[in-house]
């Protein structure tokens, strides 16, 4: 056994036997002081002497709309639940020994355990004594045919994934939490078919934009689908994001990012102004359209690419925030007048890249 003040070194499990091979005993001159230094009673630790005061609550500031101190609010549509409460002291009265002066009224914001709820459709069956006739049964109405989803399940499923992000698989559990029995792919099933019923409106939308005298367009990548090439990975796919100048966007899909993708958005009806980034698909797709035209494209451009020129020189000296603060406030603006200039002008199918 090692005397105090000796500090042994043994081999280790996990590294190889040569490197610990000898055990050996380092020497510590100092370590014996540490066993033989007084520790401090525990009456001469230092005391504070602080001086009493009050502290207050100071008041706080609330916005318009509370029913409450603690900054509660809520609108019109929001469910209100009335839970009566009997004061206390009234047991064994009439009401003649009593008045009620007034009512005080206060709110707590609560949570149902489940948000489902299983519409159950009652209709009598009439027979007719004259003749005998059973009349028809009344038809329960349903967005979708032969569904168990009424119309609001629809608009929650498709709420719920595609305006608060939570994926159906969650909500599937959340369902399951509140004793519904459904599975998942009739939750897949219940969204295509609701999306399907959204088309129309997508493709009216489409239209729209294709009027416009200046559309902006992009392609931005996205994970789809299982990859016939790779095995293990997923495709790789593209949005392609049109922006109108009537303030609409609609969100196409494409397996490619190729000049034919453009051709099938864009199609023959679309004949104003391009913006885009300088892809060289954009150009291709201009140039094939109308050839003419080609040696125009940009013109509208250089006033904006003048008008940002001297900026850079001036940020160039600044630091780093300023820097990025004024260089995306002057773009902007350089955008915009761009954007104006392009809208201005009435010249066939052309493309600037900015």
């Amino acid at each position: 056994m090692a005397s105090r003040g000796q500090c042994i070194l043994r081999p280790c499990p996990f590294l190889p036997i040569r490197d610990f091979a000898v055990q050996r005993t380092i020497d510590i001159p100092d370590q014996q002081a540490l066993f033989g230094r007084p520790m401090p009673a525990a009456d001469e630790t230092p005391k504070t002497t602080v001086p009493e005061h009050t502290r207050g609550r100071g008041k706080k500031g609330l916005p318009d709309g509370c029913v409450n101190a603690e900054g509660l609010r809520f609108g019109p549509d929001v469910p209100v639940k009335t839970i009566q409460l009997e004061p206390e002291g009234i047991e064994g009265l009439s009401p003649e020994d009593y008045e009620i002066i007034g009512v005080q009224t206060r709110h707590k914001l609560a949570q149902q355990a489940s948000s489902y709820t299983v519409l159950r459709y009652e209709q009598p069956v009439i027979k007719l004594r004259g003749n005998g006739q059973i009349l028809p049964v009344v038809p329960v109405p349903s967005v979708l045919e032969r569904s168990l989803a009424d119309v609001s399940l629809l608009a929650g499923l498709l709420s719920d994934k595609f305006v608060s992000h939570l994926p159906l698989y969650r909500q599937h559990q959340r369902m399951e939490a509140a004793g519904i029995t459904v599975s998942r792919a009739t939750l897949t099933n219940l969204v295509r078919r609701s999306i399907d019923l959204l088309a129309p409106i997508a493709e009216a939308q489409w239209q729209h934009i294709l009027a416009s005298k200046v559309l902006a367009m992009d392609e931005t990548p996205i994970k789809a689908g299982k990859s016939r090439t790779k095995k293990g990975r997923m495709h790789q796919g593209y949005f392609w994001p049109i922006y109108g100048d009537n303030n609409e966007i609609v969100f196409t899909y494409a397996g490619s990012r190729a000049r034919h993708v453009i051709e099938r958005i864009l199609t023959e009806q679309f004949r104003g102004t391009l913006l885009s980034d300088g892809y060289a698909a954009y150009a291709s797709y201009c140039h094939r359209q109308s050839p003419a035209d080609s040696g125009e494209r940009g013109r509208f451009v250089r006033p904006a690419l003048e008008y940002a020129q001297p900026l850079r020189s001036k940020l160039e000296a600044s630091s780093s925030k300023e820097r990025s603060r004024h260089f995306a406030f002057k773009h902007c603006q350089s955008l915009e007048v761009l954007f104006r200039s392009c809208a201005n002008t009435n010249s066939s199918l052309s493309v600037h890249t900015a």
